[in-house]
Parts: structure tokens; sequence; C-alpha cells
């Protein structure tokens, strides 16, 4: 039996990344990434497949799974901007106005206003 076929190899690490992806289990991603390179390396070394269309699906599944990764490191900001606001003690409050121009609504200012 000889060594396993670096096209097939990469396009089942695809395959796992993908579902790694959509499981969330991020952690995982730091391995994978090794693995792609290595596997990247030796298919530079490798004789070129009969046609395209391996090439083809291994750049599908590529694209594919760099569209996840991008939509993942899209929501991390956004969960990390949403904690930052909480922690600070939110956005603070907006007022608008008759045209409907918005203005923060300054609650720190410690000063009551009564009215009778």
């Amino acid at each position: 039996m000889g060594t396993p076929d670096p096209h097939e190899a990469l396009r089942a690490l695809l395959d796992h990344e993908h579902a790694v992806l959509l499981s969330a289990r991020l952690s995982d991603i730091a391995a994978i990434t090794d693995q792609k390179e290595q596997l990247l390396a030796q298919l530079a070394a490798a004789p070129k497949p009969a046609g395209h269309s391996a090439v083809a699906q291994l750049r599908g599944q590529a694209k594919r799974n760099a569209e996840l990764l991008s939509a993942v490191r899209r929501g991390l900001t956004a969960a990390r901007t949403r904690i930052g606001h909480i922690r600070a003690g939110g956005a603070g409050l907006k007022t608008y106005d008759r045209q409907g121009q918005s203005s923060p609504l300054n609650a720190s200012s410690g000063a009551v206003i009564r009215r009778a």
C-alpha cells in the first residue's frame, strides 16, 4: 500500500474543517491549519491530477471554508464589541428631537430635575 494521495487527504481535511467550523469547535482550527500547510507542501511536490475537476473541487471547498471562517471572525468581533459595551455600562440612552436627530441622554450628571 502506497502513501495516501495528498489531493484526497486535503479534500478530507477540508471536509473535516467544514464540520469543525459548523460545530464551533474553534480550538481545533490551529491543528487543522498545521495539517493543511503540510498537505499543501506535499501537493506542491506531488504529480498533478489528471483532470481539473479535483483541483476545482478543492478550490470550492477552500472557498466555502474561507467564507465560514470570515463569518466566524465577524461574529467574534461583534460579540467582543457587545461585551465591551455591556462592561462599559451600555451605549447609553439616546433621545430624538422633532427633526429625528439623536443625541445622547447624559444620565451621569447626577442632577435631579424636579417639576411641579
